[in-house]
């Protein structure tokens, strides 16, 4: 006759299925949140099967002893935030396989295997991507910060056209804001007058500010 102990396995949440393997007893539970139960000595393999995969643990029972074990997934959740909000991301493992996640910020993402990831956010064109470590049993946080830029353009004299890549953005003195820090190719031009072409570093999370002078009246 062998000697027993005790086994007191708790499982979180439910596993779809268990499996108890040791050198003179094995056992397997469908659904189930654990076990109390006396089984003989001698060392124990846990496998519970979770939607995500497995989880193991290993015990030795000692006659006349409890051993409590307690099994749940190694999954972490994710707060995605962005500034300004509004942006859409996308979380995924590293490499693209695996776990992935769509949505727009804010955003809390849930049941998330540990482990390491890549998330991409984006408003309109401008996208930023971050490396992200997801810890197992924590709510981890993310903030993605969109540095804009804003540009500020006065002319003399007042009200002529300003454009900005090409594009017509309104009429002076104007302020144009959310613009992703890099070089911008800009235009200042009136009738009668002569048009003036520059170039521009916009700096995330600075006003920069031009003053031009149109040039003289021409025929």
């Amino acid at each position: 006759k062998l000697n027993r102990g005790f086994l007191d396995l708790k499982i979180e949440p439910p596993a779809r299925l268990v499996q108890l393997i040791g050198t003179h007893y094995r056992l397997s539970l469908n659904n189930s949140a654990g076990l109390t139960s006396s089984v003989p000595v001698g060392d124990y393999r846990i496998t519970a099967m979770f939607k995500n995969g497995p989880e193991q643990a290993e015990v030795r029972i000692r006659k006349g002893d409890n051993s409590p074990v307690f099994i749940r997934p190694r999954l972490g959740g994710l707060r995605v935030s962005s500034e300004p909000a509004g942006a859409k991301f996308r979380l995924s493992t590293e490499g693209g396989n695996g776990f992935h996640a769509d949505g727009d910020t804010p955003a809390l993402i849930s049941g998330i295997p540990e482990g390491k990831y890549q998330l991409q956010a984006w408003r309109g064109d401008y996208m930023k991507e971050l490396a992200i470590n997801v810890r197992k049993w924590e709510t981890n946080a993310v903030i993605v910060a969109f540095e804009y830029g804003e540009l500020e353009v006065h002319s003399e004299p007042e009200g002529a056209t300003f454009s900005i890549g090409g594009r017509d953005a309104g009429k002076t003195p104007i302020r144009v804001t959310e613009l992703q820090p890099r070089i911008y190719r800009i235009g200042v031009e009136k009738a009668g007058f002569a048009r003036v072409d520059m170039e521009v570093e916009v700096v995330g999370s600075r006003l920069i500010t031009i003053k031009t002078k149109i040039g003289g009246a021409h025929v």
